[in-house]
């Protein structure tokens, strides 16, 4: 199955001492929404996935993002935030067709920036 292949991130359990990560892993456990990584293609940094039908809520991040792991996340509960809807959504952070970027992309891009500065802040 699928799942089998994802590393799951265990909030209560997290090793990293990365307080905004750790504060973002905490928001996400609010809206119930499961966080995994996962090696993904090279364009797709992370993708942010809600299916109502199912009840699936959750954000995929590229395993090897290393220091960028913080605005992809980030960028990633902005599209749970302001882009979830009844249905399905499958909404993804990297490269898009001819370099476009989209407005919901571009809604995603300011909310990362505006809550790691709140989250940095505290």
């Amino acid at each position: 199955m699928f799942q089998n292949k994802l590393q799951k991130i265990f909030i209560e359990a997290t090793d990293n001492n990365d307080l905004l990560w750790n504060r973002m892993l905490h928001l996400a456990k609010k809206r119930n929404i499961q966080v995994y990584k996962t090696k993904l293609n090279r364009l797709l940094k992370g993708c942010f996935f809600h299916d109502s039908s199912y009840g699936v809520t959750a954000i995929l991040l590229d395993s090897t993002l290393g220091e960028k792991q913080n605005f992809v996340m980030a960028h990633e509960l902005g599209h749970a935030v302001l882009h979830k809807v009844q249905g399905s959504l499958i909404m993804g952070y990297g490269l898009s067709d001819k370099g476009n970027v989209t407005r919901a992309e571009c809604e995603a891009n300011r909310f990362a920036r505006k809550l790691i500065n709140l989250l940095s802040r505290r």
